[in-house]
């Protein structure tokens, strides 16, 4: 129905465990029913934006010329304005670029959850997005309906992830799942 990226911009440089930049692309069928992460991508190197949007372009550009009028936007994360222009810019596709939607963290993990336990969150076989999904389930809870956050790769994957399917929060959230009773078969 609609696919969107998402990226999450890392601000941590030289150590391993130094915020990482994701790309993600992905979106949702008819009505919200699923959610599907097409493909996932770790940017290379010790980037500056320049460089985050160069290689954005190139993860970017295979998958326009395959789904192009499905793609609604780029969503980076809002907190990094420069970034945000940076891309916008430089995009070499005319896709609108604004910044991502932010729910609470707990929406977030709390959205993820219900979707990954009802069987509504697909991943394709690309290596990209397999990694994403791995990522997910190295989620470790607060205890208190969110995640902890321990400057590990796995929320740089998440918080992209959550940037991707933002747009189409309200159509996930009101989605109904026709229920067939047993004596109608």
């Amino acid at each position: 129905e609609a696919l969107s990226f998402g990226i999450d911009i890392g601000s941590g440089t030289g150590s391993e465990k130094a915020a990482k930049s994701i790309f993600t692309l992905g979106g949702i069928t008819r009505n919200g029913q699923r959610v599907i992460t097409i493909d996932a991508m770790k940017v290379t190197g010790d980037a500056d934006y320049n460089e985050i949007v160069r290689q954005f372009n190139e993860f970017m550009l295979p998958y326009y010329s395959l789904f192009q009028q499905k793609i609604i936007g780029v969503y980076p994360d809002n907190a990094d304005a420069l970034f945000i222009k940076t891309l916008r810019n430089n995009i070499v596709k005319s896709i609108p670029v604004a910044g991502s939607i932010k729910y609470t963290i707990k929406e977030r993990v709390t959205l993820k959850q219900q979707l990954l336990n009802q069987g509504r969150w697909l991943f394709t076989d690309k290596p990209g997005a397999q990694r994403a999904k791995a990522m997910l389930k190295k989620i470790k809870s607060d205890g208190k309906g969110g995640h902890m956050d321990e400057n590990e790769e796995w929320i740089d994957y998440s918080d992209a992830l959550d940037y991707k399917i933002a747009p189409f929060v309200p159509l996930i959230k009101n989605f109904k799942m026709i229920r067939i009773p047993r004596d109608a078969a």
